[in-house]
Order: structure tokens, then C-alpha cells, then sequence
């Protein structure tokens, strides 16, 4: 109880800073996608803000100096693959206000990494259509994953509705409308976690749930739901756009069992 109590107590510091960049068209992002995975030298994760992908976040570990990335940008420019390129002191995606008492999970940007390098090896393994974003039974399927991989067995339908309930709340005009019906496939990629990733980020998701939960008073789950919907609807509009995506997300949460 000391070390969770402890541990709130610190003052937020963001542990990614970030580059916030405009595409050159929407053929760019793969390619722009291509240049980064290949420039990086540490853990990275891109996350899509805005326009179907035109509007995007670049970040890397505080460790690593905002300048170690001006060879990728100055070459993205010149290449016309971004348009404009600001430095950012944290990334979006990682606003503190973004979560449940105002402070991310200590593993949410290795989350993001990680999911990231898997919607990178999605992209680019030639299972995207002409759009350049993947299938929706894909989308679906990595979805499902996820929640194979964070949300415990016996609490998952509970925090599946509540990310529908979510999703419903924060859906505008474009995202209106009738999911697809064909339920999610199987993803065709290696279940999460995986081998290669970093050990623990489950387990390191509910302890900081048990901790941030015993000082709140509150269940965990109703800590990590929150964080778990997240990371899945960032990673379904990285595979999908905006409407695919948040389409494909919504058939893989009602195609969850219910107990």
C-alpha cells in the first residue's frame, strides 16, 4: 500500500515526446510509415489524430533527443511524403487527461509501441487493399486479440460493453450508421502478446489498475477498461481510418462472448 501511495504521490512526467506531422496525400502514410520503422534506432509508436491519417503523431522515449529524428523528417519533406513537422513535449495520446485520476499507466507508451510494430507488420505485409489500410475482419481480429491478451477472461464481456457504450458516446456524424456483419476472423498474425515483446505489460497494466483502484476506492476493472478500449481504438483507426475502423472495432466487441 506504501509503494502504490508512493507512487501517485510523483509528479507526472510524460515519458514520450513527440512529432506531429501532415502527410503530403494519403498515399504518403505507408511510405511514411516504411521510412520511420527503418530510421528507428529505439522504441517508437505513431498514432493517427485527424483526416484519415493526413494528421499524425511520431514519438520516441524522452531518452532519445527530439533531434536524433530530423534524418527521417528532413527526408520525409524532401520526399514530399509530410507537408509540415512540429516538435511536440508530449505526445497526444499521452495527455494525462486522457485517463482515469489523470496519470497514464506506467506501461501505456511500451503499449503503444508495441501495438504499433504490430499494425506497422499488418500494413506492410501486403494484407491492406488499395487504400492502404487493412481488411475489416483484420481490423476485427486484432481487436479480439487484444482483448485476449489485457482483459481478463471473467471481466471481459463487462468491459466490452462498456467500450460500445464508449464508442456510442463519442461517435460523431461519420461514424454513424450500421456495423458490417461478418463477424471477426482470426487475425492471420501471431497471437498477442507474442513472442519478442516485452514481458509483463499485462501484468503491469493491472498492477498499476490494483494500485490506482485501492487509492480510488473503486473496482480495478474499472480502471483498466478505460485503458484497454483505448489502446484498441487507437490501434483500429491505425489498421482502418476513422469510420472502417471504429466499424470493425464495434463488430469485434459484440462478437465477444457474453457470460
Amino acid at each position: 500500500m506504501t509503494l502504490c501511495r508512493t507512487r501517485q504521490a510523483e509528479p507526472v512526467r510524460p515519458g514520450w515526446h513527440a512529432w506531429r506531422v501532415r502527410c503530403g496525400s494519403a498515399s504518403a502514410r505507408e511510405r511514411l510509415l516504411i521510412l520511420v520503422a527503418g530510421a528507428a534506432r529505439t522504441p517508437w509508436f505513431w498514432a493517427d489524430l485527424l483526416d484519415e491519417g493526413a494528421l499524425m503523431e511520431f514519438a520516441v522515449p524522452v531518452a532519445e533527443p527530439l533531434e536524433a529524428q530530423l534524418g527521417w523528417i528532413t527526408r520525409a519533406l524532401r520526399c514530399g511524403l509530410v507537408t509540415a513537422a512540429q516538435p511536440r513535449p508530449c505526445a497526444a495520446v499521452c495527455s494525462p487527461g486522457l485517463f482515469s485520476y489523470g496519470r497514464p499507466p506506467l506501461v501505456w507508451g511500451d503499449l503503444l509501441a508495441v501495438t504499433s510494430d504490430r499494425a506497422h507488420g499488418v500494413l506492410t505485409s501486403g494484407s491492406g487493399g488499395p487504400s492502404g489500410y487493412a481488411p475489416q475482419d483484420v481490423i476485427a481480429g486484432e481487436v479480439t486479440s487484444l482483448y485476449s491478451w489485457l482483459a481478463p477472461e471473467r471481466h471481459r464481456s463487462a468491459a466490452a460493453d462498456w467500450h460500445l457504450a464508449w464508442l456510442e458516446a463519442t461517435a460523431d456524424d461519420r461514424a454513424s450508421g450500421t456495423p458490417p456483419s461478418p463477424p471477426p476472423a482470426a487475425s492471420d498474425f501471431p497471437p498477442l502478446p507474442g513472442p519478442g515483446l516485452p514481458a509483463g505489460l499485462a501484468m503491469g497494466l493491472h498492477t498499476w489498475s490494483s494500485c490506482v483502484a485501492r487509492l480510488a476506492g473503486v473496482p480495478a476493472e474499472e480502471v483498466w477498461t478505460p485503458v484497454v478500449a483505448r489502446l484498441c481504438h487507437i490501434q483500429a483507426i491505425r489498421l482502418g481510418g476513422t469510420d472502417a475502423g471504429r466499424r470493425a472495432e464495434t463488430v469485434a466487441l459484440l462478437a465477444l462472448p457474453r457470460g
